[in-house]
């Protein structure tokens, strides 16, 4: 489903003869994902939002696609120089999101697993946290995790009320990970 933004972006950067091929590439891309696109808006650096992508102060688009009732948004950086914003950059910038949104679910899946069978802390996309706000708790690994090769650094939050176990997504960690969870 096209909404008016997004016509509207065509219309203004796209001659009439390649609309339909736009649309048609889009279209593709959106079933290429099983996905409809469910919006499409611009937003100023105050996150405003601007009627088109041509304002001067636009700095993100944010698109929404819709998938089997479930939403996944996307905010891409617009590139000071207009002339760059093509269909084709915006595809690969599109695709780029996803794939990362993706890989971030399957992490933050991956930890809640292992926070599950740990019973200690919860997931997050970096590994572990643990609040330890009007607590006193020194650096310290995780024995289960290091008696079962789990590669993970423990640090402090910015503000110092959580610790993060952040944990790296190496092949060999992730397969140490999956194996502790399945034994």
């Amino acid at each position: 489903m096209f909404v008016k933004n997004f016509t509207q972006f065509i219309n203004e950067s796209i001659s009439a003869s390649t609309k339909k091929e736009v649309e048609q590439a889009l279209a593709k891309f959106a079933d290429s994902l099983n996905a409809d696109i469910a919006s499409m808006s611009f937003f100023d650096k105050f996150a405003n939002e601007q009627p088109t992508i041509f304002v001067d102060s636009v700095v993100e688009i944010a698109i929404s696609f819709s998938r089997d009732g479930e939403y996944l948004g996307v905010k891409i950086k617009t590139p000071t120089d207009r002339n760059k914003i093509t269909f084709d950059w915006l595809t690969q910038q599109i695709e780029k999101k996803i794939l990362k949104s993706k890989s971030q679910k399957e992490s933050y899946e991956l930890f809640k697993q292992l926070a599950e069978k740990i019973k200690f802390g919860y997931p997050t996309t970096y590994g572990i946290g643990e609040d330890i706000f009007a607590k006193h708790r020194s650096l310290q690994k995780l024995e289960i995790l290091e008696k079962n090769g789990i590669v993970h650094i423990p640090q402090y939050s910015d503000s110092q009320y959580v610790i993060r176990y952040v944990i790296p997504k190496s092949k060999e960690n992730i397969k140490r990970i999956q194996d502790f969870i399945n034994t």
